[in-house]
């Protein structure tokens, strides 16, 4: 089946930029980066899908958080962020996504009121093909939050889950560029 086909070579192409990521740590071609922009941006993709699963999409944005990235990884890791909220969020539920700046680092959060993930998988989540039993009969393949996690370290990002009772929030901290 071509489907099935196809999902095998994302799979595949998945596992490939993760081991990219994660080998290659001269990789970092930074420039500046506007959060704010990008994040603007996943919102405006995002919102047909959400109004289509009626979720309420909110966006928390300041003027601008610039920091030093990679604008095509950052745009992977907020997207396969987005995915799992969208996906795991039921109708009328919403989806919160802030970005803040602190005196020394930008943090962007993604808050859902969906199942939320309990404590003990937090550290799990991030391992390659792992999928809660939640989520064994949902698309996906276990690397969404793989690719986000390399994405944050290349980036010398930390990322935090915690509950949004309900639901989950995932915050990524990043050092924050002076002007």
């Amino acid at each position: 089946n071509i489907r099935d086909l196809e999902e095998l070579v994302a799979t595949f192409n998945s596992i490939l930029k993760i081991s990219e990521l994660e080998a290659n740590t001269e990789f970092r071609q930074f420039e500046p980066c506007d959060l704010r922009k990008i994040l603007a941006g996943m919102v405006e993709f995002y919102e047909p899908y959400a109004a289509d699963k009626n979720i309420h999409l909110q966006c928390e944005l300041p003027e601008q958080a610039i920091i030093n990235g990679e604008k095509n990884l950052l745009t992977q890791a907020f997207a396969n962020l987005l995915d799992n909220a969208l996906k795991f969020t039921p109708v009328r539920g919403v989806i919160t996504i802030a970005c803040k700046t602190l005196p020394d680092a930008v943090e962007v959060s993604i808050a859902d009121s969906g199942a939320g993930i309990p404590k003990e998988y937090h550290d799990k989540v991030f391992e390659k093909f792992f999928r809660m039993e939640q989520s064994r009969h949902t698309k996906g393949n276990g690397l969404g939050l793989s690719m986000v996690a390399a994405v944050a370290r290349i980036h010398d990002a930390s990322i935090e889950l915690a509950d949004n009772n309900p639901g989950l929030v995932v915050t990524l901290r990043f050092r924050r560029l002076a002007h």
